[in-house]
């Protein structure tokens, strides 16, 4: 695939907006009421930390929040027309009442380039990513060059966002309409409707198709207060395929929200991976105070 095509797609999904929420809590978890007014120290103390997970990772951002639509990054498709509809729909509910929340980013170390042969399966290769926010996102992927050059890498994201309330009536609304917005299929249909009319024009050969799959921690989406989505989207053209993945988890405990996205390489983000930051986010939000 060539550089230029890789490049323009790993920068135009960084402009997709797509909400994400973490999905931390199970059924095991009881629902916990956290005090408003020390709200700023619990969603804080909530967060996940590059130390919290497996491999390598640092915080590339905190505490920067998206509230407005980024219609004029989606295409004018019925599919992005109807998931920003949604979004913003959920984004509302979510903005009153709101004692505190809290965010970070963290970026994971890419994969080691690779150089194949030309003709070899890892000359051209494949596999999974993922993407987030209340129209927000975050997108990376592995991808080959051409045939015989080194591969092209990406770092892998997670972005988690804290929030706590007041009282749980807005959590109470907001949460299903977020959990209607990312079950549709809209939300895949858009991203890749996007990304096939932002490059039609210089590759007119692209070809974007999204595809679900079961989401890599089940738990979340098997409570009344949680739920899951995950697609991937596979973009080719020419002589490569890039493909991304985007994981989405949904959950609420009394009068907090927390929203946690992954993207990334397959064999970055993994189920061990994604597991791992799920549990760690559902013990530092139970300990929060």
């Amino acid at each position: 695939m060539p550089r230029r095509f890789l490049a323009s797609v790993i920068g135009s999904l960084a402009l997709l907006a797509v909400p994400i929420l973490s999905g931390c809590g199970g059924s095991s978890s009881p629902a916990q009421a956290f005090d408003p007014k020390n709200a700023s120290q619990v969603t804080h103390a909530a967060l996940i930390a590059p130390s919290d997970l497996p491999g390598t990772w640092t915080a590339a951002r905190n505490d920067q929040f998206t509230d407005t639509s980024n219609a004029s990054a989606i295409a004018a498709s019925a599919a992005c027309k109807a998931s920003d509809a949604a979004f913003t729909k959920a984004t509302n509910a979510r903005s009153v009442g709101r004692a505190s929340r809290a965010e970070v980013f963290l970026s994971g170390t890419p994969p080691a380039a690779s150089t194949a042969a030309p003709g070899s399966p890892a000359a051209t290769p494949s596999g999974p990513a993922a993407s987030a926010s209340a129209v927000t996102g975050t997108a990376s992927a592995a991808a080959s060059a051409t045939p015989g050059a080194a591969a092209e890498t990406v770092a892998p994201t997670i972005e988690e966002t804290v929030e706590v309330y007041q009282d749980e009536s807005v959590p109470a609304v907001a949460l299903p309409l977020l959990r209607q917005a990312l079950a549709s299929d809209d939300v895949q249909q858009c991203r890749a409707d996007t990304v096939k009319a932002q490059y039609l024009a210089n590759f007119p050969d692209v070809a974007v198709v999204a595809t679900a799959f079961a989401p890599s921690n089940q738990s979340v989406a098997a409570t009344p207060d949680g739920f899951a989505s995950a697609f991937a989207l596979a973009i080719t053209s020419g002589q490569g395929e890039l493909r991304l993945n985007f994981q989405t988890y949904g959950w609420r405990s009394g009068n907090a929200i927390v929203t946690l996205s992954f993207f990334g390489p397959p064999d970055q983000l993994t189920g061990a991976l994604v597991n791992a930051a799920v549990q760690k986010a559902q013990s530092k939000l139970a300990a929060a105070k």
